[in-house]
C-alpha cells in the first residue's frame, strides 16, 4: 500500500456556456463542485477501507509500505521528473502542496 497513485474524476464544460453565467451562479456552482469533489474523496477513501477489510477476511495480505522509504526510492528514478516534466511546475506545486516534498 504505496499510495503513490490517486486517480480522481474530472468536471468538464463548455467554456462559452460558462462564461455567460453571472460571476455569482458561477462562484455558487464552484463551491458545489469543490464539495463534491472532496465528498468523492472521503467516498473513495471510505471504499477503499471498506474492501481491504472485505479482502482481508477473505485471505488476501496487505503490505503497508514506510512511505519514507518509498518516496526515497522513486527519487532515485526519473519516475518524479518524468511527472513532473509532463504536467509542469504549476500542477507539481500543487501535489507537493497536498503531499509535501516530492524531489
Amino acid at each position: 500500500m504505496t499510495s503513490h497513485v490517486w486517480d480522481g474524476y474530472w468536471i468538464l464544460g463548455n467554456r462559452r456556456a460558462w462564461q455567460s453565467l453571472p460571476e455569482d451562479l458561477r462562484g455558487i456552482v464552484t463551491q458545489e463542485l469543490d464539495k463534491s469533489a472532496m465528498d468523492e474523496r472521503a467516498d473513495v477513501a471510505k471504499l477503499s477501507q471498506s474492501l481491504r477489510q472485505e479482502l482481508t477476511t477473505k485471505g488476501l495480505q496487505f503490505n503497508d509500505v514506510d512511505r519514507d522509504n518509498f518516496r526515497d526510492a522513486l527519487r532515485k528514478t526519473s519516475f518524479y521528473k518524468d511527472w513532473r516534466a509532463k504536467f509542469g511546475d504549476d500542477a507539481w506545486k500543487l501535489l507537493e502542496n497536498a503531499s509535501g516534498s516530492l524531489t
